[in-house]
């Protein structure tokens, strides 16, 4: 996904969350409630048609990039170093760990909930749906502004700080629009 917002080609993404939500959602009620007689598999029939879904977008996505590599990566030999993996691995394990821990965090809070009540389980459970659709809209656009802004400082543009004025502006207006709706619709 980042290297096809660093080139441009962020529509791929688009095109490809929609086909995994269209394709996960007859996926997960073909598992859970069964279909021609098949009783389904209840609640878990969900996690493996997420599972199932993912994986095939993944690989969907993987198989895209790879075909064009050849446009995207000017000098394949320096991608293929040992230190430039060392190097992806010290900047990615803080937000690995980051996302890891709040993944914990909100499935221990749904468990504890979901033991206290239903209506609990239920009401937490759109709030993080509303919570995690903040962070996705806001983390597609921090993507999209660290490859603009690593694009800009490797062209040694000084157009950085419009950048960042730009990209918290947008991030902070849907965030803002998010709310309003969450508090109109509450």
């Amino acid at each position: 996904k980042n290297v096809l917002n660093v080139i441009g080609r962020t529509g791929v993404v688009g095109w490809v969350s929609a086909g995994i939500v269209f394709a996960n959602l007859p996926a997960s009620i073909m598992l859970v409630h069964g279909v021609n007689g098949w009783p389904g598999v209840g609640a878990a029939g969900a996690a493996w048609a997420t599972l199932a879904v993912n994986a095939l977008a993944g690989t969907w996505i993987c198989a895209f990039v790879l075909k064009r590599k050849h446009a995207m990566v000017p000098n394949r030999a320096a991608l293929q170093a040992f230190g430039q993996a060392l190097e992806i691995v010290r900047l990615g394990w803080a937000p690995g760990a980051q996302q890891a821990l709040e993944s914990t965090l909100f499935v221990a809070v749904l468990f504890v909930l979901g033991t206290y009540s239903s209506l609990w389980l239920a009401a937490a459970t759109v709030v993080f749906a509303v919570m995690e659709l903040n962070y996705a809209i806001s983390g597609a656009l921090g993507e999209v502004l660290a490859a603009r802004l690593a694009a800009a400082r490797v062209s040694g543009s000084r157009e950085l700080v419009t950048y960042l004025k730009i990209g918290a502006g947008v991030s902070g207006l849907c965030a803002a629009l998010l709310a309003l709706c969450v508090w109109l619709c509450a």
